[in-house]
């Protein structure tokens, strides 16, 4: 019985106890003040009480067409911050190292930082040793504007943040093919948002190309970004369709396990 649990330790709060107890009943189906009472063993005045209460602080929200209670949105953001960037890189790594050996290639995985792009890791394929030697530490930064990982992040953040970057952030031209023009700027999102991920062929760094797609959670919200980047000897435009097939997958993999 719910009494009984209450009373398994002298330091528990009742009243927490069974807030968190309604929490438990609806977090799986929505149901109404008579099923959580039943359940719960508890009268229905309290659990309107609690019920009320939790309403009030966003953690359930009641349906308007049957009146049945479910999770609210301050519990789902709660839950979306539980992948925190430790969580990520945990659940991420053995597919960002599967991917770096399928690749013979390094592999970088990474967030949004402000106006800027940071690695959060970084695997070398374990079978190659011709890969190129890159700077990218872990923690390390780079641009929005010139990189493949950049790139993603840039696509899909909204329309405002962009125009802030823009007047915040100057296009610097790292190389003769550094995109430095707003417009062409808008017309690469369009390009990427329409192929699903983001190329930077020597804009960064000469001689060196690389390849990023989006990491996306429950909500559809682009949260990370995968990516390789290889000599661009080594990624003619013949290539980039199997190298986006294997991106890709890896993403999926990583979003299934993130409950996307």
């Amino acid at each position: 019985m719910q009494e009984d649990r209450e009373n398994d330790s002298p330091k528990t709060i009742r009243s927490v106890v069974r807030a968190l107890s309604v929490l438990n009943v609806i977090g799986g189906d929505s149901k109404g003040i008579s099923a959580i009472s039943k359940e719960l063993q508890l009268s229905k005045g309290t659990v309107f009480d609690l019920i009320k209460t939790l309403e009030f602080m966003r953690y359930v929200a009641q349906d308007p067409k049957d009146g049945s209670y479910r999770v609210g949105p301050a519990l789902l953001k709660l839950a979306v911050r539980r992948f925190s960037e430790n969580d990520l890189v945990e659940i991420a790594r053995p597919y960002v190292q599967e991917l770096a050996d399928d690749l013979g290639e390094i592999v970088h995985l990474g967030q949004r930082e402000g106006m800027f792009a940071a690695f959060l890791d970084r695997a070398v394929s374990r079978k190659v040793t011709r890969m190129l030697d890159l700077n990218s530490q872990v923690g390390a930064l780079s641009p929005l504007h010139c990189t493949s990982m950049g790139k993603i992040f840039l696509t899909y953040m909204s329309d405002a943040e962009v125009l802030q970057f823009l007047d915040q952030q100057a296009l610097q031209a790292y190389t003769e093919k550094t995109i430095t023009d707003r417009r062409e700027l808008q017309e690469e999102r369009r390009r990427i948002r329409q192929r699903g991920y983001a190329l930077n062929i020597g804009e960064f760094e000469e001689g060196v190309s690389s390849l990023a797609v989006p990491i996306r959670n429950a909500r559809g919200e682009v949260i990370a970004g995968l990516n390789t980047a290889v000599p661009s000897v080594r990624m003619p435009k013949e290539s980039i369709p199997g190298i986006f097939a294997k991106l890709k997958n890896a993403a999926q993999q990583i979003e299934k396990e993130l409950g996307a």
